[in-house]
């Protein structure tokens, strides 16, 4: 049995023609607000354990009860898309609050991670090894100690 190029072009088309691809998932503007209420219940849940995939599992289910068909892998997606999207957004509007984002799920996202303070990097506030408490403020501004 002798081994051909031919042959071996040929098996890795026809493998790949075998593959299956899902279609991609669009998410409206109405969907991705129905998972941050789903989100917004579960928030506690997410930040208590390290293993989400539970969590996911249980959010992809109320989200299939309310019309939207994902997967909990697409969730994961789309929370860390969302969450990049915020954090985007909050540094544009800066500290000072400038213009208001003119994104419509910003005031929802907000609400959901603004009393997380790894959300909130302008206000973050470590506790040094004396008791002394370190407020750390963005690049743009000098480290404050507080005592």
């Amino acid at each position: 049995m002798s081994f051909c190029l031919d042959d071996f072009v040929f098996n890795k088309q026809l493998k790949m023609e075998k593959k299956f691809y899902k279609k991609r998932n669009l998410w409206g503007e109405g969907s991705e607000s129905l998972l941050i209420d789903v989100w917004r219940t579960k928030i506690d849940e997410l930040r208590g354990v390290r293993k989400n995939s539970h969590i996911m599992e249980k959010m992809a289910l109320e989200l299939q009860e309310l019309g939207v068909m994902c997967t909990p892998s697409e969730i994961k997606t789309k929370m860390h898309n969302l969450t990049a999207r915020y954090r985007k957004e909050k540094k544009e509007i800066g500290p000072s609050g400038g213009a208001p984002s003119k994104w419509p799920l910003y005031m929802e996202m907000h609400q959901l991670l603004a009393p997380y303070k790894s959300y909130n990097s302008e206000t973050l506030v470590e506790e040094g090894t004396n008791g002394e408490m370190l407020c750390i403020l963005g690049p743009w501004e000098n480290l404050r100690v507080y005592f």
